[in-house]
């Protein structure tokens, strides 16, 4: 009776200590660790190691598929990396990813090296805005439609959709 109560004493404890250090906002489809150069990722508004401060990490997302059909809201940012940024685009996608880091994950996704996704999800040019909500595309904004955009025009186009941006968020603290 004694190693029985033991034996179900060890299993309880190992089954809390494995849930204990989950945190739900760290999903197993992110990397663990930061990744800049990878062609897939994600814009985390997570504390920055080191500092007493938050702000955008790229992490490489590791299972794009076990994202997208997650529960988690996505806006997809599909880009060219034989472009350069000459307009300010990247520091524009992350300040949206940080103002809606409470409602939705923001991924980057070079559409020349992830050819498979750029044609699931029909990406003829870039820059390119993805919407997606219960594994279901709600809002698509095409760049090349477009004369000329900015930022805002995306971010103006993110609220029209129903997603709520905390521009407290950008503020140096």
């Amino acid at each position: 009776m004694k190693k029985l109560f033991v034996t179900l004493v060890l299993t309880a404890t190992l089954l809390l200590t494995s849930c204990a250090g989950e945190d739900e906002s760290e999903k197993s489809y992110l990397s663990e660790f930061y990744d800049y150069e990878s062609s897939i990722s994600a814009l985390v508004y997570e504390p920055i190691d080191g500092e007493d401060e938050y702000g955008i990490q790229y992490r490489a997302v590791t299972d794009f598929d076990g994202l997208i059909s997650s529960e988690q809201s996505v806006l997809l940012y599909f880009y060219s990396s034989l472009y350069q940024d000459n307009y300010g685009i990247t520091s524009g996608v992350e300040d949206i990813a940080q103002a809606g880091s409470d409602n939705f994950i923001t991924v980057s996704i070079d559409s020349l090296d992830e050819t498979q996704i750029s044609s699931q999800y029909e990406i003829a040019q870039t820059p390119e805005f993805i919407l997606i909500q219960n594994s279901k595309e709600i809002a698509r904004f095409d760049g090349s439609s477009y004369e000329s955009f900015t930022m805002s025009d995306v971010a103006f186009w993110v609220n029209s959709n129903g997603f709520t941006l905390d521009y407290s968020k950008l503020e140096v603290r």
